[in-house]
């Protein structure tokens, strides 16, 4: 398999090894937003322009706002209030500056009455560098389509 060399601070990686890092990129992603860890969120979104139909932001504060907002902490019981599915993820590049995109679609599952209700469903593209052992974000958008 060949080795992508791209601008990101790290070890060449095939495209397989780039695609499955990038599904525990988005996994841990969503694991934070389903707990409510706004620290987890805030280091994973350190670096990105936050761009959702409402915000286009840089500020960590404001991020970080908004995402309390939305996710709620789990219950006292420890069930988590709202559930995030991701699915087919797409990676595209890189670019001529050695960037990724990635895109994952996703679904927002909440108590509804008397049963769990999907609340929303979009995708999520995020412009993406190797950095170490971690993928650093540089835009990370949210695109609701139900």
């Amino acid at each position: 398999m060949a080795r992508l060399a791209v601008a990101w601070k790290g070890p060449l990686m095939t495209s397989t090894e780039i695609y499955v890092s990038l599904l525990e990129h988005f996994a841990r992603y969503f694991d934070a937003t389903d707990r409510g860890d706004l620290d987890e969120l805030a280091a994973i979104l350190a670096d990105a322009t936050v761009v959702t139909p409402s915000v286009e932001t840089s500020d960590p504060a404001v991020v970080r706002a908004a995402y309390a907002a939305r996710h709620p902490a789990p219950g006292r019981d420890g069930r988590r209030l709202v559930k995030n599915h991701a699915t087919n993820l797409i990676v595209d590049g890189p670019d001529q500056i050695g960037f990724l995109t990635a895109t994952v679609y996703y679904t927002r599952v909440e108590p509804g009455d008397g049963a769990a209700a999907i609340t929303t469903s979009g995708r999520i593209a995020e412009q993406v560098v190797r950095d170490g052992d971690r993928w650093r974000v540089l835009r990370h958008t949210v695109i609701p389509d139900i």
